[in-house]
């Protein structure tokens, strides 16, 4: 399903997209930096996103996603409380039915007048909580059927058992998403850990990766490469459940020019189980410059000399992201999609940090148990 519309967009000068060129090596999410002054221009998801808040809520941090099938901590929870207040009920029931009993046998008469309204209330108070017990019973029931349904698999049995926050990413051949693995870890082809590109390479097995978090906090976060749906091996009625996908805290699907049949069936899942997810629309330098040089071109045929100015490529560039989110709005339903590229220079650019920054916000929501989803 191509994506339609009018795909402008503009290089600018500050090395595209507003980005500031840089040179020397950048590290595991730690920004683009002055290698003269050694400030960081533009922070990524962990200077920028995570050390401002995560410390604070890292106390009650989950040890699983919210939206994870099986029974969760607050299902237990309430199941206790539940017991816990149809003990207390029962107890209440039993000891205002004996009082009003031993009164009526010592006297012959009622001594209470309010003893047959002490026993009803007592009676309704225990009902209900028969009846909020009996919820959270099968509340804990449905949950764990689901999780018999959709099992951990066993390539992430590991890092559940641990609390790993898990990331996923996952897209169709070709659309750049180890390359988007290495760009949101700030990694180039000379560090350690690089996801291998290029053509020929093609994810076929989850592939997992490091993902910082501060070491202040402790927590372990990884980013699962994923094979797309309909890869060999992973067909698209069973790729949910074979690749455990409702088991992540956040998933990434990365697409390019071309929207498939797959992808919808992807977003409509991952709507369905309530997953919360970002689409990624890469690739949007070679709009730019397909955009530009048509643009140039036109103007080339005039036969002027004239020369596109930066207003116009700004303009360009306005335009054309415009029209994709909304061409990806009124043709899929994607109401909030996120336009870069992966290639370097665009690392700081565009819709690349406020990504970094949303992400961080889902897997907030997914482990804090002080917050509702």
């Amino acid at each position: 399903v191509a994506v339609a519309g009018t795909h402008r967009s503009l290089l600018t000068k500050r090395g595209d997209f507003g980005c500031t060129r840089q040179s020397g090596p950048v590290h595991g999410l730690r920004g683009l930096r002055d290698t003269r002054s050694g400030r960081t221009k533009c922070r990524g998801l962990v200077e920028g996103g995570l050390l401002g808040g995560l410390a604070s809520w890292v106390v009650s941090f989950l040890s699983r996603p919210k939206t994870a099938p099986g029974p969760n901590r607050e299902m237990r929870e309430r199941q206790r409380r539940a017991r816990r207040d149809h003990e207390l009920a029962r107890a209440k029931l039993e000891s205002a039915s004996k009082g009003f009993a031993d009164a009526r046998d010592s006297t012959g008469i009622e001594v209470n007048r309010m003893a047959p309204e002490i026993v009803s209330s007592a009676r309704e108070r225990l009902a209900a909580a028969m009846q909020a017990l009996s919820d959270a019973n099968e509340e804990l029931r449905v949950a764990t059927e689901d999780l018999r349904s959709y099992p951990v698999p066993q390539y992430l049995k590991a890092e559940r058992r641990k609390g790993t926050v898990m990331l996923a990413v996952t897209g169709n051949t070709g659309v750049g998403k180890s390359s988007w693995v290495n760009a949101v870890r700030r990694l180039t082809p000379k560090h350690g850990g690089y996801a291998k590109t290029g053509e020929g390479e093609i994810t076929m097995e989850p592939t997992k990766y490091s993902f910082p978090f501060p070491a202040a906090t402790k927590l372990s976060c990884v980013v699962w490469d994923l094979p797309g749906v309909g890869t060999s091996g992973y067909p698209q009625d069973t790729y949910l459940k074979s690749l455990g996908i409702r088991h992540f805290d956040v998933v990434v699907v990365v697409t390019d020019q071309r929207f498939t049949e797959a992808e919808l069936f992807l977003l409509a899942e991952l709507r369905y189980w309530k997953v919360p997810f970002f689409l990624v629309r890469n690739k949007i330098d070679l709009d730019v410059e397909r955009e530009i040089h048509a643009e140039q071109q036109v103007l080339d045929n005039r036969e002027f000399g004239d020369v596109l100015d930066e207003g116009s490529r700004a303009q360009i560039q306005t335009e054309t992201i415009k029209n994709i989110k909304e061409d990806l709005l009124t043709l899929h339903s994607v109401s909030d999609s996120y336009c870069l590229s992966t290639r370097q220079p665009y690392w700081t650019g565009q819709d690349f940090v406020r990504l970094e920054k949303d992400l961080f916000q889902a897997i907030r929501r997914q482990r804090d148990k002080g917050r509702t989803q």
